[in-house]
């Protein structure tokens, strides 16, 4: 059975659905009724599962990345549509897309430039061609580093104003000695302040009472 996260992947969804030779559905609205063939015009994909429609925004970033950066829905399905495209052929569709999703009329956003590689990649993954692909991050990667980032920024005090954890879950007060070092910091040898330090120690001065008190004690 699929995990939820499998089930809810816009790429494993858009996948499953060119291998059954699905066609997915452009809207203009997040309701698959406001269909549309106009690419630029479209904000939301929806894809027939065996579990029913799975909709999805075109701007949404998807796991597949180009130079370490997240490709969005809108320029992964552009791709699979201009598989069989010649280079040329690409750039000037992209070109002209990007032109009309620039338009008040239109969607916004727009279709990502990334190397001829790395769509040859990503077609050959889509179609079931290559079974992994190196620019394809791990399911749940980006919710594991959200969950690290936020934990991490937590531990700092940088989190929503959230005060910084200590060992043991103890919160940490800005300005505040960790009660483990005052404990320590009680138990050093003073040795002197400022001004005794600046000064140096005092000579010791021998009298004749203090030679005698010295003998007593001796004895």
């Amino acid at each position: 059975m699929a995990s939820d996260s499998s089930e809810n992947d816009a790429l494993l969804v858009l996948r499953s659905a060119i291998a059954a030779g699905v066609t997915p559905l452009l809207s203009v609205t997040e309701d698959s009724s406001t269909g549309t063939d106009v690419f630029a015009q479209a904000t939301h994909l929806h894809i027939g599962t065996q579990g029913g429609q799975k909709t999805f925004p075109l701007s949404a970033e998807t796991r597949y990345t180009s130079d370490g950066k997240p490709i969005d829905l809108r320029s992964v399905y552009f791709t699979w549509l201009h598989k069989d495209d010649t280079t040329a052929t690409y750039v000037t569709a992209r070109t002209a897309t990007n032109r009309e999703l620039a338009s008040p009329d239109n969607a916004g956003g727009e279709v990502s430039n990334f190397p001829f590689t790395a769509r040859t990649d990503l077609v050959a993954w889509l179609d079931g061609t290559n079974e992994e692909s190196e620019n394809l991050r791990p399911l749940d990667a980006a919710k594991a580093a959200q969950q690290a980032e936020r934990a991490a920024a937590i531990t700092a005090g940088t989190a929503d104003g959230a005060p910084a954890v200590g060992a043991g879950g103890a919160v940490k007060i800005p300005g505040a000695v960790d009660p483990k070092l005052a404990k320590i910091y009680a138990g050093e040898r003073r040795m002197g302040d400022r001004n005794s330090i600046l000064r140096g120690i005092k000579p010791t001065v021998w009298t004749a009472s203090s030679m005698w008190k010295l003998r007593y004690v001796k004895n």
